[in-house]
């Protein structure tokens, strides 16, 4: 039996995962009061995913902020 392809709807779709590094290379943890909080612990780096989250915490953050996909 033949199996149909089809396109992916867009929730469907993975996006990759990354996490979000300071210029001090700290990784982002989450927000604390509206604010980004950034620690020294690799392990409490928090893993997103989709470009738009970056995208708006780079516009709030006010501070340069890198983008490493894991």
């Amino acid at each position: 039996m033949k199996k149909s392809k089809r396109k992916m709807l867009a929730w469907e779709v993975e996006h990759p995962a990354y996490i979000i590094l300071n210029e001090k290379a700290q990784v982002y943890t989450g927000l604390i009061q509206g604010y980004p909080n950034f620690s020294d612990d690799l392990d409490e780096a928090k893993k997103l995913e989709g470009q738009a989250k970056f995208d708006t915490l780079k516009r709030y953050a006010r501070i340069p902020l890198e983008q490493i996909f894991i």
